[in-house]
């Protein structure tokens, strides 16, 4: 081809985003597999080898177009999916602390004469609360689609994982006992933080303790411990959260995603699954990732790696800082 090879077509279709999911077969005299894997790994659907007959070329087609419908047809069972969950969870978590807001305001403002000072302080700490609630659900709506935004503009993208965090440990930290204080659960929490430096920058790793500590509160036993760990190396970053809630199965794990959620019939939730969606995109948009040891129903470890910070472990070798009390 003139003037651009094969592959170099097919690099160029696989960064146009418009057609970058069109099935693609190579065609070549080639017989080395160093260029046919170089193909593959550009994004080809297949290839043929010259000489070919046209029914080996027509079989590929078919192949390649079956494969096309089976994909979109996962896509949009995952679609009709995402519906049903947003059908399920969202207009119970919009419209239960707008009822509280509303109910519990008009009760201010059609008997305030008759109420007692500590009656109204009750109802307002409830209007306080089912605000926070709403807050929460609509800040995690537009953070979730931020991400998304980030994760299709490759500058943004970049842009994104150039963050660091020079006090891992101090984040770390602050973050769980703010989450923790909502549900009166500081006393839970047990740290051993190596402390370091991570690729990532505070925000966000601050957004990822957050709401996995929101989850450990939210679905383990009241007074029972929250461990946080961490351990910074040559390797990367390691942040590890332990919790003695009911677990999470293994068939649970692989469908993490937004609006999410597992047992509600079983266990009383609030929001709409959007926590664990942000904490794997977040470490995964960082080319990180996320794991969970699960032995439900006894408790859950979830554990993210991130990779090491360049020239932050001088000599290299590789051992981790040893882990400090943090109280």
């Amino acid at each position: 081809m003139d003037p651009m090879s094969g592959t170099e077509m097919l690099a160029a279709l696989r960064n146009d985003p418009a057609i970058a999911a069109t099935p693609f077969i190579l065609i070549t005299g080639e017989t080395k597999q160093t260029p046919l894997r170089h193909g593959m790994r550009l994004g080809a659907d297949d290839y043929l080898a010259k000489p070919f007959a046209l029914s080996d070329l027509v079989e590929a087609v078919e192949s390649r177009l079956r494969k096309h419908e089976q994909t979109r047809a996962q896509a949009d069972a995952k679609v009709a999916e995402l519906r049903t969950n947003l059908s399920l969870t969202l207009p119970h978590e919009l419209l239960s602390p707008l009822t509280c807001v509303l109910g519990y305001s008009e009760l201010i403002l059609t008997d305030f004469d008759r109420l007692q000072p500590g009656q109204i302080l009750e109802m307002t700490a409830e209007i306080q609360k089912c605000g926070h609630r709403l807050l929460r659900l609509t800040q995690n709506y537009l953070y979730y689609a931020g991400l998304e935004l980030n994760r299709l503009d490759p500058q943004r993208a970049r842009e994104f994982r150039a963050g660091r965090t020079a006090d891992t440990a101090g984040v770390i930290a602050q973050s769980a006992r703010s989450m923790a204080a909502k549900y009166a659960r500081s006393g839970n929490l047990v740290f051993e933080l190596s402390g370091g430096a991570a690729m990532i920058s505070a925000e966000y790793l601050s957004k990822i303790v957050e709401e996995l500590t929101d989850n450990a509160c939210k679905f383990s036993p009241l007074g029972s411990l929250v461990h946080i760990s961490t351990v910074t190396s040559a390797r990367g970053f390691q942040l590890n959260l332990t919790d003695q809630g009911y677990g999470i199965k293994p068939q649970q794990i692989v469908q993490i995603g937004a609006y999410q959620q597992f047992d509600r019939q079983l266990n009383e939730q609030q929001g709409v699954g959007l926590g664990l969606a942000i904490v794997k995109k977040l470490a995964e948009m960082h080319d990180g990732t996320l794991e969970f040891q699960s032995g439900s129903p006894t408790g859950t470890t979830v554990q993210i790696d991130l990779p090491a910070v360049s020239g932050s472990r001088p000599g290299g070798t590789g051992a981790p800082s040893p882990p400090r009390r943090v109280t």
